[in-house]
């Protein structure tokens, strides 16, 4: 229950002295600042018929002018729902065994044995074909700011592409066999490529030039690099998997 007189400041009055007819002094005459409102309430608290005394909560609510606190809501959890997806673009007659999406998703290649073709992912235009290997591409993969493709094929090479324009930059050669996996770093500097010749080769893309030669287990067969381009891991047709730092072995 409340206790209205702990509020003025004024002590409980003994019985004997209210039962005979002992006036009571309001809390506003004791403390102006007090409202109307409130010295009623107050007031009727004190009364000695404890009939003519609020009840209940709710009738002090009233008195004072105060809205009842609503009762809080549970939350409730929604359920984990996966998105829905949907195919936004279909693109015919054109192989997708192999297919490489730009970093920022508005590049999409396609191989179709030794040829390349790029489309708008945002569209689904065909845009340009990248002509030039000799045998089938088996990996493409697009730099993260979308200027450079580079795809790696039976040929035995890795060639560089300039994505906008469609002509090749450069061919990298070195491995004796056929170039199975490419990936580029983060920053663009870095292009890895793993080889059925059992091992991983770094190249720097800017000169095209080998930076070192990394010995495997077996055909190397899948490479990629960590976002931040630290760790470059690498898996081989033995189930093996090997993870290198390239900051060991660039010189």
């Amino acid at each position: 229950m409340f206790r209205p007189l702990l509020l003025t400041g004024q002590l409980p009055m003994p019985a004997p002295a209210r039962l005979q007819n002992f006036t009571l002094r309001s809390p506003k005459e004791l403390n102006g600042s007090v409202s109307n409102r409130v010295n009623e309430a107050i007031m009727k608290g004190m009364a000695l018929n404890y009939k003519f005394r609020p009840q209940s909560v709710q009738e002090w609510l009233d008195l004072l002018g105060a809205s009842p606190i609503p009762p809080t809501q549970p939350v409730i959890s929604r359920p984990n729902t996966p998105p829905s997806w949907e195919c936004v673009h279909i693109i015919p007659s054109i192989s997708g065994e192999i297919v490489a999406l730009s970093p920022k998703e508005d590049i999409l290649a396609s191989v179709q044995g030794s040829l390349i073709h790029l489309f708008s992912s945002i569209t689904g235009q065909f845009l340009r074909t990248l002509t030039g290997h000799s045998s089938w591409v088996s990996s493409v993969t697009i730099s993260s700011d979308d200027q450079i493709l580079a795809s790696g094929s039976g040929d035995k090479t890795i060639k560089l592409w300039s994505v906008t324009t469609g002509k090749e930059i450069r061919t990298l050669t070195g491995h004796s066999s056929s170039v199975q996996s490419v990936a580029i770093s983060s920053d663009g500097q870095i292009l890895a490529s793993g080889s059925e010749d059992n091992t991983i080769k770094p190249w720097n893309v800017t000169t095209g030039k080998e930076i070192h030669s990394l010995t495997h287990f077996c055909k190397v067969t899948s490479i990629s690099f960590t976002p931040d381009g630290n760790w470059l891991a690498a898996g081989d047709s033995g189930g093996n998997i090997k993870i290198w730092q390239p900051q060991l072995v660039v010189q």
